[in-house]
């Protein structure tokens, strides 16, 4: 559609000029008219129109004659009215009341509740259809993968983080100006993972990081790891990874665990020994079938090695590495852990289940050991970087160290 607008009235050349061009620009092939005024009185327009006698569909722009209605000019036969500048006219008056109260204030708490929230931008900026266009049509392997992060646990049991853990949740710990979590959510988006499944408990209203469902587990201080995981992969059916909220990874070994073509695929560390271990922590170790190659350097490979033992309750001198918490589960994989974990439940509620006194406390990886005893395959994906647990005072300071 062609509409020609007539500045005539604008110019001060007079109604007879304005007739005369919006003639030549119907002859011309315009489809409707813009007669524009700049008079605080809509007369002038109404002028033309009764001597335009409706030879083709006028729009006008009341921006000086703004007491009239669109109504009202609809029955003086306009087709369309439009209200050019009032858009911007807004949002400077707007801006500059809340940059005024950010600088009085010191800060955005003021106008929090005055201003649109990012959801509603990333509305407008059509990020959900570009999200979903994405993975409709992406060619990469984690293409409708969805992610898990269990962060429901207040970590208060690790001595050198205590302080921090009794102001912050674990996930919101700030690494050189980001969370935890919100890196952790950036490396899932450089891997096209954007269905990012979060199970929170320990100070949840304090976790603010967008681009995540948040998934609640009112009861974490009653139960473990693999409650809180099973919160969130009860609903889902496509391919998932499951990281624990205290590691940050990168990208590459998102991808390579991802690459793996078996049903359950646990991210396994090659640089454990035992007799190098010195803190106390609880880990989560690995036996797998055959000899493990030990050596300084190495090369990536995505070679797995079928796994015969998984707990933090095995004697670390006959373990060849340790479970770090990076799992990537097919559609498969999915059911046979949700399967195995409902009927262990029925069979083992409130009674000792692998490493633990009673079953609703148990660790992913007994789990993982009950699967392997049902006689399916666990696989794992043998690395020495990649990713660093932050278990410690230590381990923060060295991620503050690392990541930029």
């Amino acid at each position: 559609m062609v509409i020609a607008r007539v500045e005539a009235l604008i110019a001060g050349w007079g109604m007879e000029e304005a007739l005369k061009r919006a003639h030549a620009y119907t002859d011309a092939g315009a489809d409707a008219i813009l007669i524009h005024s700049k008079s605080g009185s809509p007369d002038e327009i109404y002028e033309f129109v009764d001597k335009w006698n409706n030879q083709a569909p006028l729009v006008v722009v009341p921006t000086k004659y703004y007491d009239i209605t669109a109504e009202e000019l609809q029955e003086k036969r306009i087709s369309m009215v439009i209200y050019a500048n009032h858009g911007i006219r807004a949002s400077i008056r707007a801006m500059s009341e809340v940059f005024s109260s950010v600088y009085a204030s010191g800060g955005t708490a003021s106008v929090e509740d005055k201003i649109a929230t990012l959801d509603e931008v990333f509305e407008l900026q059509g990020m959900p259809q570009m999200k979903e266009s994405e993975l409709k049509y992406s060619l990469a392997d984690s293409a409708n993968a969805v992610a898990v992060i269990p962060v429901a646990g207040d970590h208060l049991q690790e001595h050198s983080m205590k302080n921090i853990s009794e102001d912050i949740p674990f996930s919101m710990l700030d690494i050189n100006g980001k969370p935890l979590l919100q890196r952790q959510v950036e490396v899932l988006n450089k891997c096209k993972i954007y269905s990012i499944n979060v199970v929170v408990g320990y100070k949840k209203e304090e976790i603010g990081v967008n681009g995540v469902r948040l998934i609640n587990n009112p009861d974490y201080s009653n139960t473990g790891t693999l409650y809180s995981i099973m919160c969130a992969l009860d609903d889902i059916s496509e391919k998932t990874i499951i990281c624990f909220g205290d590691v940050i990874f990168d990208h590459v070994i998102l991808n390579r665990i991802m690459e793996s073509k078996e049903d359950i695929t646990v991210l396994i560390d090659s640089s454990y020994d035992s007799k190098h271990t010195h803190d106390n922590r609880r880990k989560e170790l690995v036996v797998v079938e055959g000899d493990a190659l030990k050596a300084k350097r190495s090369l990536h490979s995505n070679a797995l090695r079928r796994i015969e033992k998984i707990g933090s309750d095995l004697n670390p001198t006959q373990c060849q590495f340790e479970f770090p918490g990076i799992v990537f589960l097919s559609r498969k994989g999915v059911e046979i852990m949700k399967n195995i974990y409902h009927s262990s439940l029925e069979k083992y509620r409130e009674k000792p289940f692998y490493s633990v006194d009673k079953f609703e406390f148990a660790l992913f990886s007994d789990l993982l050991q009950e699967i392997i005893n049902s006689d399916f395959p666990v696989y794992g994906m043998e690395a020495n970087s990649g990713w660093l647990e932050i278990h410690s005072f230590e381990d923060y300071k060295l991620a503050c160290t690392i990541i930029k």
